[in-house]
């Protein structure tokens, strides 16, 4: 069982990192997957006010996105193009996210103007 929860955290506990999109699929890397989200397997997005917000479900039955273990290594992906396409927003191409888990909050926030283009991605086993 993960111990890493909203109530663990300290108040400014806010952990930077960067997230890829790759063709609508949302990919988490593994140093958050696993601090943050170890035993989660479905999550929450919100997109609003200009700014992706991903909480974890603890209980699958309450609904959420499906999220997939993408590699060997432990990065996780969920699809979100439709999330994106309700906000007129490209789900096609390669982007890097600046993005933070924040703990207290127990979601990771990324706005949406910060999003980069990336190369096309070497693919991973």
């Amino acid at each position: 069982m993960n111990s890493n929860t909203a109530t663990d955290a300290e108040p400014g506990d806010v952990t930077p990192c960067t997230l890829q999109l790759h063709d609508a699929s949302l990919v988490l890397p593994a140093s958050l997957s696993q601090r943050w989200l170890a035993d989660i397997q479905t999550v929450g997005i919100v997109i609003a006010d200009r700014h992706l917000q991903l909480y974890p479900v603890h209980d699958a039955a309450q609904g959420g996105r499906l999220l997939k273990m993408r590699n060997r290594q432990g990065d996780r992906v969920v699809h979100i193009g439709d999330l994106l396409c309700d906000q007129q927003l490209s789900a096609s191409g390669h982007w890097l996210i600046p993005a933070s888990w924040n703990a207290a909050q127990g979601m990771l926030t990324a706005h949406l103007d910060d999003w980069q283009s990336s190369p096309e991605p070497k693919h991973e086993q």
